[in-house]
Parts: structure tokens; C-alpha cells; sequence
């Protein structure tokens, strides 16, 4: 049981009984899949416990960015009261009427984050993920340069991947509108951290916030610490009241839902079609060892790629 440790080929060749990992959150991008697969070791982790959560993350920062509260308060705390009142042309709030949200990774996290938008009055655009192909058929997928160059703010809620790693870069940046805001409660590495730099600094996009940086907690000399159109906290997102509280009567975990782990298909790295894990009478038994350790904030469920904003 575990979180936030990597695990690749070589801690599997020296763990040759392993037949189970259990992940205690959502992401799995510190876990070598296919070296799992290799060993015949199953990965489960938490999926959906903390789709609201970091929706309401992301509507915090979208909301703080167009509206700038903290700055403003701060100034306020300054003693600028009137200085920010003759020189309101310069604080003025943008609407969210209107404006388009562009959205990389449509699972749970992501859907949730275009339905709070849309109460805002915002149009969504979906980006596609370069390379990936999708099953889906929906009208609202758009090639990621067409949201890119379209989008007010961009929000990325997608995993990490040799697909999405370094995915937004300089190249990309520019692509976007200079009032253009980018936030990010994905990965880190999925943002090219150098190319953020050099586009906030440059006026090249005009703010980003984030709740993931490519190495946490940052350097001490990172330089998009020292900027003040860049917001970040502490990969917290996940991190409610309600999210991390077990009901063992509904059997929910903040908006996610038990799934029994018997005979679950291991999505893209299936070991076998019909692979039993556990049997009912097992899972329960971890589940209250797990509750005595750990407090029983978490459920383990299967890894599912709608569940992880494919």
C-alpha cells in the first residue's frame, strides 16, 4: 500500500512475490505499467474520491485569476485603498461570460470543471490529446492547437504520459491569445516548467496557476517562485473535508463508488481477461485492516482511464 513512491523494473525484480500494489490516490504515472504487467503484478488505486475537489480547485484559480482577490486584498492590507480606487481602470474584474475554457483531459475532473463553467456563462472546448485516438465520437473534441489559440483559459486534468509529458511547451504558448491564462491540476512535467517561465515573464500568456510542478516541492531557486503573475500550491487539490472521508454505510468515499475488485479487467495491461485478485471475503478483510492503519479515508479501486482524465 502505498503513494507517491516509484516502482519500475528493477524494485519489481526485487520483490518477486508481489502480486498486488495499492495505490492510496488517483495518478499512477510513478508506476512502470508495463514492467507490472512484465511481473504480474496488479496495480489498483482511488479513482473519483476527489472529483470535486480539485474542480472546485480549478474554479478557484479561474475565479482568482480573472478577478485577482488575493492580490487585491493584499494591496488593501497595504493601506492602498484609495490608491486602488483612483487607479480602478487597472483592477478591473474579466467576466466569465463568454469567455472559452479549453479543457485537456475530459474524465470525471475534467466534466466536472466544463459543467461549473458553463453555470458561468463560459463556452468549453475539449482538446485532443496529440496521438491519442478516441472512441467517443463527441462534437465537442477539438484538435489541441485549435483550443490553444480559441481558449481564454486552459485547464489541464489530464495523466501523465509519454503523450502529455512536456506537452505544453514555448512553441505551444504562443499559440495563445497574450491575455490567455493556463491552469494546471494534471502533472507537472506535463507543462514545459523553462518554457512557463520564459512565457509569463514575456508577457507571452498572461498568468498561470498551478497545483503541480514538475519536481514538489519546487527548488529553492525555481524561477517561476519569483513571478507574480504565477500562483501555485502545495499539490493539494485532492485534499477536502469530504474527500477524504469513508462512509461505510453508503459505501462512498467524497463522489467516488466502491467497485468490487473481483475479476476487475486491468485496463490496457490485462493480465488475464478473468484475473481474481480478491475475493469479496479478502477485500473486506484488507478494508478493515486498512481502516485500523489509515484511519479509513480511502477506498482502493480498480484503475479505470475514464476515471484518470485519459
Amino acid at each position: 500500500i502505498l503513494n507517491r513512491i516509484r516502482l519500475g523494473k528493477k524494485e519489481f525484480e526485487k520483490a518477486p512475490n508481489l502480486k498486488l500494489v495499492l495505490l492510496t490516490g488517483t495518478g499512477f504515472n510513478h508506476i512502470d505499467l508495463v514492467a507490472a504487467k512484465e511481473h504480474r503484478v496488479s496495480i489498483a488505486n482511488v479513482a473519483g474520491y476527489s472529483t470535486n475537489s480539485v474542480s472546485q480547485l480549478t474554479m478557484t484559480f479561474l475565479l482568482n485569476e480573472l478577478t485577482k482577490v488575493e492580490k487585491l486584498s493584499q494591496k488593501v492590507k497595504e493601506n492602498k485603498w484609495n490608491e486602488l480606487s483612483v487607479n480602478m481602470d487597472n483592477y478591473y474584474h474579466v467576466d466569465t461570460e463568454d469567455k472559452i475554457l479549453g479543457i485537456l483531459g475530459y474524465g470525471n475532473i475534467g466534466q466536472k470543471v466544463a459543467e461549473y463553467a458553463k453555470s458561468f456563462g463560459m463556452k468549453v472546448m475539449v482538446a485532443k490529446i496529440p496521438g491519442r485516438e478516441y472512441t467517443d465520437n463527441s462534437d465537442n473534441r477539438y484538435d489541441l492547437d485549435e483550443v490553444l489559440e480559441k481558449c481564454d483559459i486552459f485547464s489541464i486534468h489530464a495523466p501523465l504520459t509519454d503523450l502529455t509529458k512536456n506537452l505544453i511547451n514555448l512553441d505551444r504558448m504562443k499559440k495563445m491569445k497574450k491575455s490567455a491564462i493556463i491552469l494546471n491540476l494534471g502533472r507537472g512535467p506535463i507543462i514545459n516548467e523553462e518554457d512557463l517561465y520564459y512565457a509569463l515573464k514575456n508577457n507571452i500568456i498572461a498568468s498561470a496557476a498551478t497545483d503541480v510542478m514538475t519536481t514538489e516541492p519546487p527548488k529553492n531557486d525555481c524561477k517561476l517562485l519569483e513571478l507574480d503573475n504565477f500562483t501555485v500550491t502545495p499539490h493539494l487539490a485532492w485534499k477536502s473535508q469530504k474527500a477524504q472521508k469513508w462512509d461505510t454505510k453508503t459505501k462512498t468515499s467524497g463522489s467516488g463508488k466502491v467497485r468490487t475488485m473481483t475479476n476487475w479487467k486491468y485496463p490496457q495491461y490485462t493480465i488475464s481477461t478473468e484475473f481474481e485478485v480478491l475475493t469479496p471475503a479478502q477485500y473486506k478483510e484488507l478494508m478493515g485492516f486498512y481502516s485500523k492503519t489509515k484511519g479509513g479515508t480511502v477506498p482502493f479501486l480498480w484503475l479505470d482511464p475514464e476515471d484518470n482524465a485519459e
